[in-house]
């Protein structure tokens, strides 16, 4: 008898996960295209294919990152090898014919969704539009790995020169309505950049020294953000060191969307003084209490630091957290912030300054208090014993108070989602910063060094 073993059929994924999840994007970006060229009567129609344009263009500058790499994985391999050079120029060619196809499937694509409804840009524009998002993303791609001569770098400078003069004078908004004479400088970006890759490609080139990213690394500034990022730490599950499979790197993406999300509803928790503070800006504030409880940050979390004497003392560790997760997402806030107001800046330049819908820094300071008082209750709930069973009683103790108060409301014929439980003055105020005082008492008699060792 032969004892070879019969052989197993195995199934192996050839493809990484990117791939996939590109395929995906591609399906729902044909499909939301299906939507918009068969939906005629949908009066918002305008906003929602606008919006697909600018989905389209985003995808047409990574398509232009990506042939720009593919383009440098050719140059790299053939500079060192004894080829012929018409094997170079052949791959040239193949790499900036795809590239270029890009441009005509979304601009055909676009222009056959305007023909069948209404126009969203004029053609000049659009056509713009599409060079200098393919035409940025593939410069992005070799200027990243330092391959770009003298010229290119000349020839960025002069488009970006241009679309700031465009910003600054008129707006976005206006470069696209006015004549074809102005979208004709930026439509000539592509066209000169693939002229000049092959005219002066002749060979493949050579990397002209270090990348962007390593230059960028070795920056001073660079290096101080990243000390300062490592710094902390974060308060996973006690096995969160163990496990390093799928389902906890799906977790953690999870939370980063959870993050996103509160970032975003925090701007509609803004409340007027002296207005009404209602029954779902309440319950706003302890969900957010409760998902704090999974994005507490500790800083110098190391066993060296945890035998110093001044160090996570007795009674001051809740203190210790807290700070660790104001500066940290007070940090990154910041510069959120930062990039925001310029986008803002940069999109409506002209009527920036005239707006006057912005909420007063007063009314941002009283939110600042209620959402940290909020992540005080969030450390209490995670520094229990059983932080499940706290979640549990915080989410039945709300439901019973919401369906007590909204009866009442409705008993006295009034509205339980508008109606005013509290007003937004000193008094709330106090009581707020009052609770959350209390809170941090409580979650500094909770938390323990034995306690945050379970994390080292």
């Amino acid at each position: 008898m032969s004892n070879s073993a019969t052989p197993k059929f195995s199934f192996t994924y050839s493809r990484s996960v990117s791939n996939y999840l590109v395929n995906l994007f591609l399906i729902l970006l044909a499909a939301a295209y299906a939507i918009l060229l068969l939906n005629k009567n949908d009066k918002q129609w305008s906003f929602y294919a606008t919006i697909f344009a600018g989905v389209c263009l985003f995808s047409l500058m990574i398509g232009g990152l990506k042939w720009g790499r593919v383009l440098l994985t050719g140059a790299r391999v053939l500079h060192r090898t004894q080829t012929p050079i018409r094997l170079w120029k052949a791959w040239q060619r193949a790499i900036l014919t795809r590239a270029s196809l890009l441009l005509i499937i979304v601009f055909s694509a676009i222009t056959v969704l305007e023909l069948s409804h209404q126009n969203l840009f004029p053609t000049t524009a659009l056509l713009a539009m599409v060079s200098l998002s393919l035409a940025v993303g593939f410069s992005l791609s070799l200027a990243f790995n330092n391959y770009l001569n003298k010229r290119c770098y000349l020839l960025l400078f002069a488009v970006a020169s241009y679309l700031v003069y465009v910003v600054l004078d008129s707006g976005i908004t206006q470069w696209i309505e006015v004549s074809w004479a102005w979208h004709f400088p930026v439509i000539l970006t592509l066209p000169i950049l693939v002229l000049g890759a092959l005219l002066y490609w002749g060979k493949p080139p050579a990397q002209k020294g270090k990348t962007l990213f390593l230059k960028v690394k070795e920056l001073g500034l660079i290096s101080n953000l990243r000390h300062f990022y490592l710094r902390f730490s974060e308060l996973g599950s006690t096995n969160a060191l163990k496990k390093k499979d799928n389902l906890a790197t799906s977790g953690k993406i999870m939370k980063n969307m959870g993050l996103f999300w509160c970032l975003f509803i925090s701007s509609m928790l803004i409340v007027d003084w002296q207005a009404s503070v209602t029954l779902p800006h309440l319950l706003f504030l302890v969900m957010i209490a409760a998902f704090s409880s999974s994005y507490i940050v500790v800083k110098d979390l190391h066993w060296r630091f945890m035998l110093l004497p001044n160090n996570f003392q007795q009674g001051r560790i809740a203190n210790h957290l807290l700070r660790s997760s104001l500066s940290y997402y007070g940090f990154w806030a910041l510069l959120l912030f930062i990039l925001l107001y310029c986008a803002t800046m940069f999109f409506e330049m002209p009527t920036t300054l005239h707006r006057t819908t912005y909420p007063s820094l007063f009314s941002i300071a009283t939110l600042l208090v209620e959402l940290v008082s909020a992540f005080c209750i969030g450390l209490v709930i995670r520094g229990s014993k059983k932080p499940e069973r706290s979640l549990f009683y915080l989410f039945m103790t709300c439901l019973v108070v919401a369906a007590a108060v909204t009866g009442y409301f409705y008993l006295q014929q009034m509205n339980p989602l508008k109606a005013a439980i509290f007003t937004m003055n000193a008094s709330y105020v106090i009581g707020v910063l009052a609770i959350g005082v209390c809170a941090l008492i409580y979650a500094n008699r909770l938390w323990t060094r034995e306690r945050l060792l379970a994390y080292l």
